[in-house]
């Protein structure tokens, strides 16, 4: 409690995960996957006003679909499906100064 640092940790398990796409896709399996969040602090100053924040999203770089839907081909017209990307590594910097 007196140290002016602190971290933490944040893991995120999705397990299996099925979305049913319509137009004749069907069934899409997705999931089974961990995102993991690290997070970091820093207070500064004799009475610690000043904070220094850090937040690494997503720190292993996972690859991951959020959700499935469907397109179509433009040649053939038929439907395929895909998947919306989750955020990719991202690194949040923040700094505070409390009153």
């Amino acid at each position: 409690m007196n140290l002016p640092i602190g971290a933490s940790a944040q893991a995120n398990w999705v397990g299996s995960v099925v979305d049913n796409v319509s137009g004749g896709v069907g069934r899409v399996d997705r999931g089974n996957y961990v995102v993991v969040d690290l997070n970091a602090y820093l207070l500064i100053g004799k009475d610690r006003r000043h904070r220094i924040s850090a937040r690494l999203e997503n720190a292993f770089d996972e690859d991951y679909s959020t959700r499935t839907s469907r397109s179509f081909d433009d040649n053939t017209g038929n439907a395929y499906p895909y998947g919306v990307r989750g955020a990719p590594r991202t690194l949040h910097l923040k700094y505070s100064y409390s009153f």
